[in-house]
């Protein structure tokens, strides 16, 4: 486990003071910030310091369905802090660990319930980059939040480590503090997970529709 939260990354399709902020506090945390193209944008252009990930990994591909799904930024959140190994692969990729991942995915659901029967736009917003990150970071054993209700606990977790509050050489601190950003990430993969429901309803409705007029 890291002893320092050093490197975020954050990719956000809601973009607001909320996260203008939380991104604020993570650089006066000493936090370097990385960002996906969109949000780094938004950030860029509200006064925030952050690098976008694109100058590393390159643009979006394929109509920006292809955006952060690439051997650095999963590396980044994967490597195993303990191997020595991995921190070297991911040096020559040019990558550090990411400590932190904030991610907010599509809204999906909305999207179903503003296009009903458009059955393209919703596909176009089912996610991909998003969900796979949380999954990649909660296996990394990263802190991790899709919810900006969580910005001021995951700050507050940031200021604790960062400042020694929190000691990871302790082993019980050390292991208490792996179930509290395992939670935070499950309960992240658990939100995105049923933002999935209306979109199975959707799918399942829409089959039923081309049935119906097949019969016919």
């Amino acid at each position: 486990m890291s002893f320092k939260i050093s490197n975020a990354f954050l990719s956000s399709y809601r973009k607001d003071q909320e996260l203008i902020k939380f991104a604020n506090n993570l650089s006066s945390l000493g936090v370097k910030v990385y960002a996906s193209g969109g949000t780094a944008n938004y950030l860029l252009d509200n006064g925030v310091e952050v690098l976008n990930i694109a100058s590393i990994i390159g643009q979006a591909k394929f109509g920006h369905r292809l955006v952060t799904i690439s051997p650095q930024v999963f590396g980044a959140l994967l490597a195993n802090y303990s191997s020595l190994d991995d921190l070297r692969e991911l040096a020559e990729m040019g990558m550090e660990p990411f400590d932190l991942l904030y991610v907010n995915p599509y809204p999906t659901s909305d999207v179903i319930k503003d296009k009903v029967g458009n059955f393209s736009a919703v596909v176009e917003m089912i996610d991909v980059g998003g969900p796979a990150m949380l999954v990649a970071a909660v296996k990394g054993l990263r802190l991790v939040v899709s919810n900006p209700k969580q910005f001021s606990k995951v700050i507050k977790i940031v200021e604790e480590v960062n400042e020694g509050r929190v000691d990871l050489t302790d082993e019980l601190q050390k292991d208490a503090y792996i179930f509290d950003i395992l939670g935070l990430g499950i309960e992240a993969i658990h939100t995105v997970l049923n933002s999935y429901e209306p979109l199975l309803k959707f799918f399942g409705d829409t089959r039923v529709k081309l049935v119906n007029k097949q019969k016919k």
